[in-house]
């Protein structure tokens, strides 16, 4: 048995569904896990800690690393959820303990990708940042990091030539919802949007397709792509909610509508290429 420790950015209210299953998978199998998840939001960071946070441009988060490192004496094995707490390797070298890094995105450029959009004066900056901050990833992957779990080909292909890598891809927890009466007569359809809700992952295409169909839109997560005048009043929109919380709102849901799920990510570099083909 091992004492595994599953460190998240996180608040308790909002551990993913994905470090949920690690931690049940790995108690199955008779390891002693526990998730270390952040004791505030982002959000609520005094001035000093966002200092911080935004003098590295918001990629490492220095006041859970800070946290954590005093509380993974003890544990064998320690899995570092995302960029932001990578830095973390870096004060658990020379430790007897087995260090995993667990990341679902090229963080890297992401991150850089919404800077600029809010943040245009940085654009120049984006080669700098990015070749820095690559070898900083692969530097800590290759000298501190036995081995790495990632969701995509891609990014296993990406790490593979640095570190042992291991795909573990994600299935829904909802896959196994049921209802007492699944099609009963006169329910309407509805589509189902859950995350953000963004023109990177469709935003747009969602709203078009749910107003050619005519039926209403769910979405659970923060709205960041808005049209003019906001969203029609067929869109039924929440911020993030709890795992349970979402559980229990979409069986009650399902009671009225049939759901189909929807999200269109769509590469940046293609929404950069059509908006150039559009202006020729």
């Amino acid at each position: 048995m091992k004492k595994i420790a599953i460190c998240t950015f996180h608040p308790k209210d909002s551990i993913p569904p994905r470090i949920r299953m690690e931690a049940a998978l790995l108690t199955g199998e008779g390891h002693e896990v526990d998730i270390i998840y952040a004791p505030y939001a982002k959000s609520a960071m005094g001035p000093l800690k966002k200092l911080m946070f935004y003098l590295t441009l918001s990629y490492f988060r220095w006041d859970l690393i800070a946290n954590y490192r005093k509380r993974l004496k003890g544990y064998d094995v320690v899995i570092i959820y995302d960029l932001y707490l990578l830095p973390l390797s870096l004060f658990l070298s020379g430790s007897n303990k087995k260090i995993i890094y667990e990341t679902l995105d090229n963080n890297i450029e992401l991150t850089f990708y919404n800077l600029k959009k809010t943040y245009a004066f940085l654009a120049p900056l984006q080669g700098v940042v990015i070749r820095g901050l690559t070898y900083f990833e692969k530097w800590c992957i290759r000298n501190k990091i036995h081995a790495t779990i990632v969701n995509s080909e891609y990014l296993r292909d990406y790490f593979a030539d640095i570190t042992p890598v291991i795909i573990n891809f994600y299935a829904s927890p909802f896959e196994a919802m049921q209802t007492s009466e699944p099609f009963p007569a006169g329910k309407k359809p509805a589509l189902l949007y859950l995350g953000i809700f963004s023109e990177e992952k469709g935003a747009k295409e969602v709203l078009t397709l749910a107003e050619q169909l005519g039926i209403e839109l769910f979405v659970f997560g923060e709205a960041k792509y808005l049209p003019v005048g906001g969203l029609p009043p067929w869109v039924h929109q929440k911020n993030r909610i709890p795992l349970d919380a979402l559980y229990q709102e979409l069986l009650q849901l399902a009671a009225q509508y049939h759901f189909i799920g929807t999200s269109l990510i769509r590469p940046a570099n293609k929404m950069i290429k059509s908006r150039q083909d559009a202006v020729c």
